[in-house]
């Protein structure tokens, strides 16, 4: 290892200074890496416990051993700057973490987006939301400050035979409302009819007129960034069906899709992509989301740079709430993509060559 060998009985602290930097980050790795006892470390190093203890203390003074606390309240201002260049007219909240564990980085986010939602709100808007594990993240931790009763919340896309809870969207609308007082609205009706004589018959009531009517003003949306429909669907289910078949437009053309929002699929342009399924979705139609004034939209894992790119290109989204690793890595694909064509990273994704 090219160190030289301390003896256990150099405790003191003037003894410190003569550690090699190469034993000192040897320790701190042992313990904080590898998540070793004192002890442990000193037996495999053949030092006292308590030689370990200096080191270590040494380590932080060297600034070999850093401490972050990572406040989700804070923001990358930097990354954010970054992103605007390319999006001036979205706001972009970039929320610091170092971690690429998903589940971590959606409550980081998640936490963010809260406060974001509060700061926007105002009461007598039509609020609506989405389904998804982002979405059922806010509305179950979501505290309102401030009671808007003459607000409306309504679901942006139809029902799910999924037991999951993220996916019942009338509760979360129930859950939301609930936390400020508002009037919810319900869809009694699938998110994906089965056939589209079905859809017909569901689009013709007048429970759903209402809810389309509704959709047409919405004031605020919330909703998360989806991912492309490679592993699954918009709805949670496994995807079956061959990708080179099923995204083949009426003009022979392959457009795939790099993620979706409230159920509604779009390419890595920004372009909505249809097909037989998207045609009887109930759901907010893609340009009713264009339309609405304050969309926030939240973004959490590496899986979904591609998506982001994309959803930022649809003009829908007005303010993203994204983790700091992946609004950095969509800034590092928009700038890729000034001198490379996008859709062969796509292709890939899908396997498609």
């Amino acid at each position: 290892m090219g160190r030289r060998r301390i003896s256990g009985d150099l405790t003191s602290e003037d003894n410190v200074a003569r550690y090699e930097t190469a034993l000192v980050v040897i320790v701190s790795k042992l313990y904080y890496l590898s998540q070793l006892k004192q002890e442990e470390i000193a037996s495999r190093l053949k030092i006292s416990r308590a030689l370990v203890s200096l080191i270590l203390n040494e380590a932080k003074r060297m600034g070999i051993i850093e401490f972050k606390i990572n406040d989700p309240q804070e923001e990358n201002k930097v990354v954010a700057g970054q992103l605007a260049q390319f999006f001036p007219d979205i706001s972009f909240v970039v929320v610091p973490t170092a971690s690429k564990d998903e589940e971590v980085l959606r409550e980081f986010v998640v936490s963010r987006a809260v406060e974001v939602i509060n700061d926007q709100l105002i009461n007598q808007e039509i609020i609506g939301i989405s389904w998804g594990r982002t979405c059922y993240s806010i509305m179950s931790s979501f505290t309102a400050r401030r009671m808007s009763p003459l607000s409306q919340i309504v679901p942006m896309v139809g029902g799910s035979n999924k037991n999951l809870p993220r996916f019942q969207l009338n509760e979360l609308v129930r859950n939301f409302a609930a936390s400020m007082n508002a009037q919810p609205h319900f869809i009694h009706a699938p998110a994906l009819p089965y056939s589209q004589e079905d859809f017909d018959l569901f689009m013709q009531s007048s429970s759903m007129k209402q809810i389309c009517q509704l959709w047409k003003n919405i004031n605020v949306a919330i909703l998360s960034v989806g991912p492309p429909p490679i592993t699954e669907e918009f709805d949670g289910s496994p995807v079956a069906e061959p990708f080179s078949e099923r995204w083949v437009g009426a003009d022979k053309q392959l457009s795939l899709p790099v993620g979706n929002l409230s159920a509604r699929y779009f390419d890595i342009e920004g372009h909505y992509v249809e097909n037989d399924i998207q045609r009887r979705i109930i759901g907010i139609p893609f340009e009713y989301m264009k339309r609405i004034p304050k969309v926030i939209a939240i973004a959490a894992g590496m899986e979904r740079v591609h998506s982001v790119v994309g959803a930022l290109r649809t003009g829908i989204v007005k303010t993203l709430v994204i983790d700091e690793l992946t609004a950095t890595a969509v800034v590092e694909l928009l700038e890729k993509g000034r001198t490379y064509d996008l859709h062969e990273d796509v292709r890939r994704m899908y396997g498609i060559m």
